[in-house]
């Protein structure tokens, strides 16, 4: 088959969507840079803005959805791959990003999932005792410096009239990763919405009232020079007792709502339905889509590709563990041969050379030479936990269990890796009932179990259908500020999927997430497996489609 010349392949890739060219980098190393490029980023964001296509709504408000502009078929839930409240909005698009304005905020590519907590702003605003302050937030890009920059603005209003009185703004900077302050607005934001609307030509534009003439003006804000400028109202416009808002319409700053296709104009009815107005016709049409929520507000975003790491420094930090990688490995293939006069090295060293002699027949012989008066040295609790696990990984739980009934006889205190380690072995050999007398002994070592010691019993009791002990045991863990971290509430999700009982699964999971803990892999695959053994297939495509 003949090979096509790779700018042809360029100019075929840079007219997909993301989720395609994400699928499309495993095909080939050559694609995988390529699409991993800069270069290409932009060329793909500009093909999809001047061809108008790849674009779609995010719907917020409870949950997070998107549909496809050009079919306005049916939502698709998104799942952030972070922490996120059906109270932090979502700003203004920005080539394809949006700001979660969460605390600390969060910058995030919807499409190509990557995301970029903030630092914290530092920049205290104190709050008199007659007033409250509003926190609004607005997001640019900078074209000239290529910097994406987020305006957090302070406004201080009276507690009883709610007029505003004064603001204090810092600016975040992408590529200096940090905020800083500038002069503060000198107008009032809309009092109701956290952030702006409209970015065009590289500022933030708000319609202003002005309370003593009750008439409004737009104001902007230039990202690139950070200063403030009026933008003449189009002549004949009335604004004296009009709800006034701004939006973007074919690329010109516009006093309607969202999307424009042809002589047809998509707009958002007060948060809960979706209607097509013809300009020509002057009517009104109902858009219908599957799934959508009661409530909403809506965004236009353009599907994009935009990172916020820099690739070729994560390749060469990738290059760099590589290379730390087999350097480590040379010197522990020298350390090894060598390990019988080894005892004249710091105590330090050989702890760390035990774990690389876990597998090996002569550790029993290693121990003794440990512990033999000679050798100078005193083993202590990290000396011995390592020879438990190595017994416990062949399966030698006698002599595991040994060594760890003759640590105190060494003067030698049992520590929580200690018994996690044995537990873990008993587990693994089912012997489940051993392993919960050695947890209740726990206390006599004065050693408190951690959430790695109810996660091993957990995850057996739950495997031996013993799902009423494990809960049990889950809840006695909370009870005494055991924080559950994923991979607990993981196994707890993989026994109930197991069991057939998705509903509790589901439970689970909402649980998880209100934590704030981010479901991994493991996570997904135990309810995908679940609901595809109930013939859930849908819902299991819907999970799947989570992880990307």
């Amino acid at each position: 088959m003949p090979t096509l010349p790779f700018e042809i392949i360029e100019d075929i890739l840079r007219r997909l969507p993301v989720k395609t060219l994400k699928r499309f980098r495993a095909v080939a190393k050559s694609w995988c840079f390529l699409i991993d490029s800069e270069n290409f980023i932009k060329l793909h964001l500009r093909q999809s803005l001047v061809s108008n296509s790849h674009r779609s709504l995010i719907l917020g408000g409870l949950g997070l959805y998107t549909i496809d502009l050009d079919s306005l078929d049916k939502t698709h839930v998104i799942k952030p791959p972070f922490y996120y409240k059906s109270v932090d909005g979502i700003s203004n698009s920005c080539n394809g990003i949006v700001v979660v304005m969460s605390e600390p905020p969060v910058l995030w590519n919807p499409f190509s999932r990557d995301y970029k907590v903030l630092p914290e702003c530092s920049v205290e605003y104190p709050v008199e005792l007659d007033s409250y302050s509003k926190t609004s937030y607005g997001f640019g890009y900078d074209s000239p410096n290529d910097d994406y920059k987020i305006v957090r603005v302070v406004e201080f209003r009276n507690e009883t009239t709610h007029v505003w009185t004064h603001s204090e703004t810092t600016i975040y900077s992408l590529k200096s990763n940090c905020w800083r302050r500038i002069e503060g607005f000198p107008y009032p934001l809309p009092f109701l919405r956290g952030y702006w609307r409209v970015h065009i030509n590289g500022a933030l534009h708000t319609p202003v009232e002005e309370l003593h003439i009750h008439e409004a003006r737009i104001m902007a804000f230039s990202v690139e020079r950070e200063k403030h400028y009026e933008v003449t109202m189009p002549p004949g416009i009335r604004t004296r007792g009009v709800d006034m808002s701004l939006d973007v319409i074919g690329g010109c700053l516009s006093l309607v709502c969202a999307q424009r296709e042809g002589d047809k104009i998509l707009l958002n009815c007060d948060d809960k339905r979706l209607v097509w107005y013809d300009l020509s016709k002057k009517t009104v049409e109902n858009v219908s889509v599957d799934g959508m929520p009661f409530i909403f507000y809506a965004e236009a975003c353009v599907e994009s590709l935009i990172s916020f790491g820099c690739p070729d420094a994560v390749k060469r930090r990738v290059q760099e563990r590589k290379k730390e990688r087999k350097i480590s490995n040379k010197r522990d293939d020298f350390l090894s041969e060598g390990f019988k006069s080894m005892f004249k090295v710091p105590k330090l060293a050989i702890q760390k050379e035990l774990q690389v002699f876990l597998m090996i027949n002569d550790m029993k012989c290693v121990y003794r030479d440990l512990l033999d008066d000679k050798a100078g040295l005193k083993p202590d609790t990290h000396t011995y936990t390592p020879f438990i696990t190595g017994h416990c990984r062949r399966n030698d739980l006698g002599s595991a269990s040994k060594i760890f009934m003759t640590m105190p006889q060494k003067g030698c205190q049992r520590c929580v890796v200690s018994y996690n380690n044995l537990m873990h072995g008993l587990c693994e050999a089912a012997r489940v009932d051993e392993a919960k007398r050695l947890f209740l002994q726990m206390g006599n070592d004065t050693c408190f179990p951690n959430v790695r010691t109810y996660t091993i019993l957990i995850d057996v009791l739950c495997g031996l259908d013993r799902r009423l002990e494990a809960l049990s045991l889950f809840q006695e863990m909370k009870d005494k500020g055991c924080e559950p971290n994923i991979h607990t509430y993981t196994v707890l999700i993989d026994g109930a999927c197991k069991d057939g009982m998705l509903d509790e699964a589901r439970k689970i999971l909402g649980t998880m997430l209100d934590n704030r803990l981010v479901p991994n892999v493991v996570t997904y695959n135990a309810l995908v497996d679940g609901f595809c053994k109930k013939g859930m297939v849908d819902t299991a495509f819907e999970i799947f489609d989570m992880m990307e």
